[in-house]
């Protein structure tokens, strides 16, 4: 009863304030993964720079409301329902998305639960599975149609099955984590490491067969159990990529060239080292009593393996490390990479506070069960609040649907309006204004004379936009140049901002996809949206 209960709270946390956003999409990337969904369902196989295991599961879930949709009359063709995307993405698309990464997140609630009994016991299990149901930074990213939130799930799901085949020795288990860690890097490249505990565990359960029997046919299924499955997980997930690779694997060189030079493409996300980057995101995105439970579990869990030579911490330990190495070595900064390591430093937070009341307990301190209450208390309290806090704005108007409002209302039809960027401005009527939305540097492309030439009414600028550090300095210069002037020579008809105060806010590249950093100063979801009169 206590784990429904976590699980209940885990799956209330993602689903609250899911519809954010609606009847508009403001995630950047939440429609790539839609678009590669129907191209599937359209056939079109070629040309992906995406990997294709997130959009797959989507594919399936469209497949199956569109049987649904045929047999309840709904529409009489997939054309038909094709449609849907291009008049009402939200409802259908980008919705069943964002309820597969929530129902996605709170099942690897359970996974840790059973992880975390499988290494300390059902306590550990339970408390495990509490720490990561409050998580932040997995609550909030579970409300995406992103694939983050899968990798995490078959990442935790692969290193489980793995330390099971080697507890039971059963290929059964083996099976399931080759299937899981093929399925987990087509998702997502960033889960290659998963190879390693799939490997560690192949390598034991081969090594236990030839010590039970001298013939090889053991070994043979053994190696087709973990290899077979392996691909067999891949091609589900990825075979599109296999169909064209010299595309997608381009795109990836092109993106690891931009990491080398401190950004992403010509942002720059930020300045410290990619060691020090995840820290600071685990630090908000886990609240830093939790985080410091779980720095110290795992400590312990490295002189544990030292000590004991303890499989099940070994098979975990070696995704963890490499994947935080890895990961740490590039400069290609985004808070998503480390959900991956979340589920397994909530585990490490629960093995923290056993140990800690095993200590206490030994040295027969008086309350100890009042100290450990009071610890858990503390450690849930940081990232549940702010679970709490970031799905309560959401629930509010973003401040993109305040500004389309009020211009829509106030401004007469016909205006040329020159945007900062799709998704980041306000979604304006195509029927009632002339809209340019500018890509890149966005309005800063230009000089402001050249609005003036080519007969613009209007400039809404974002701070999602101008507030994103640039890697190059001569064209952060022209976009200070460009903002000044704005502000120097034309009219502020209005300004939309999410903050509840005037406060110079330090800007976080993550906030751009959502509300991260600045809950308590913030009134809504949105950028700070400024309108200017040109003519």
């Amino acid at each position: 009863m206590a784990l429904l209960g976590v699980l209940a709270l885990a799956l209330l946390l993602r689903l609250w304030g899911v519809t954010f956003g609606f009847p508009f999409i403001y995630h950047y990337d939440e429609p790539s993964q839609v678009n590669v969904a129907l191209r599937l369902g359209r056939g079109e196989f070629g040309g992906i720079r995406t990997t294709t295991g997130f959009a797959n599961i989507l594919f399936a879930e469209y497949a199956a409301w569109l049987g649904l949709g045929r047999l309840a009359g709904e529409f009489s063709s997939a054309a038909e329902a094709a449609l849907a995307w291009q008049t009402h993405p939200t409802y259908v698309h980008i919705l069943l998305g964002r309820l597969t990464s929530a129902f996605l997140g709170t099942l690897t609630v359970a996974v840790v639960y059973r992880l975390g009994r499988c290494i300390s016991g059902r306590a550990a299990g339970l408390l495990a599975a509490s720490f990561l149901a409050v998580a932040f930074l997995h609550t909030r990213s579970s409300h995406y149609a992103r694939p983050d939130i899968a990798v995490a799930f078959l990442v935790c799901s692969t290193v489980l099955l793995t330390i099971l085949a080697v507890q039971r020795r059963e290929r059964w288990y083996l099976c399931g984590a080759g299937a899981a860690a093929g399925l987990a890097i087509a998702v997502k490249w960033t889960a290659a490491p998963v190879l390693l505990p799939l490997v560690l565990a192949t390598g034991y359960t081969c090594v236990r067969d030839r010590a039970h029997s001298p013939r090889t046919s053991g070994l043979v299924l053994t190696l087709l159990a973990s290899g077979g499955s392996f691909a067999v997980g891949f091609l589900l997930g990825g075979f599109e990529l296999l169909m064209d690779p010299s595309y997608y694997l381009n795109y990836r060189v092109l993106q690891l060239r931009h990491a080398t030079q401190g950004g992403f493409w010509i942002w720059q996300v930020d300045t410290v080292s990619g060691w020090a980057f995840y820290l600071k995101t685990l630090n908000y995105g886990l609240g830093a009593v939790l985080l410091i439970l779980a720095l110290v579990g795992l400590l312990r869990r490295l002189v544990l393996v030292v000590r004991t030579r303890d499989n099940g911490t070994i098979l975990m330990l070696s995704f963890v490390l490499p994947y935080y190495v890895l990961m740490g070595t590039t400069r290609h900064y985004f808070a998503r990479y480390v959900l991956p390591l979340i589920p397994f430093l909530a585990v490490f937070a629960a093995d923290s506070v056993l140990a800690i009341a095993a200590w206490l307990g030994a040295r027969g301190v008086r309350g100890r069960r009042v100290i450990i209450g009071a610890l858990v208390a503390v450690a849930i309290a940081q990232p549940l609040a702010w679970s709490i806090r970031h799905d309560v704005l959401l629930t509010r108007t973003d401040t993109r649907t305040l500004a389309k409002e009020w211009i829509e209302a106030h401004i007469p039809a016909g205006a040329k309006f020159a945007l900062d960027w799709p998704v980041y401005s306000p979604p304006l009527s195509r029927e009632l204004y002339s809209v340019k939305e500018l890509g890149q540097l966005g309005l800063a492309r230009h000089p402001l004379e050249w609005y003036r030439q080519e007969g613009f009414d209007y400039i809404v600028t974002s701070s999602f936009v101008y507030d994103l550090p640039l890697r190059d300095s001569a064209q952060a210069s022209t976009r200070q140049a460009f903002y000044t002037a704005l502000n120097d020579e034309l009219e502020l008809v209005g300004e939309f901002s999410p903050y509840s105060r005037d406060a110079a806010l330090a800007f976080v590249f993550e906030e751009i996809y959502g509300p991260a950093t600045t809950l308590w100063h913030r009134e809504r979801p949105g950028p700070v949206l400024r309108l200017y009169r040109v003519q």
